[in-house]
């Protein structure tokens, strides 16, 4: 599912489940390595972008889990890759 506003992203193979929410640009999503070691249930919150065509935010989510995995930047501009329910 894609929001609104969102550009430059390259998709990887074994994908499935993935939200990418408004104004995600200039991002590269990494990929399962096999059908059997997919990618899901993951998340790109609003506005996680990279710089430029150039300069694109590459993002790897843990395969073959069956929770729900976060991308976003930080207050800091550092991307990060996080599961919620871990931080309680």
């Amino acid at each position: 599912t894609f929001g609104n506003n969102c550009g430059y992203i390259t998709l990887g193979n074994y994908l499935r489940y993935l939200t990418v929410n408004d104004s995600v640009q200039y991002v590269i999503i990494v990929g399962g390595a096999s059908f059997s070691s997919y990618v899901q249930n993951a998340q790109i919150l609003n506005g996680t972008s990279g710089s430029n065509s150039s300069n694109r935010l590459q993002i790897s989510f843990k395969a073959n889990v069956k929770y729900c995995q976060f991308a976003a930047k930080n207050s800091s501009g550092i991307l990060k890759v996080w599961t919620p329910a871990d931080l309680v």
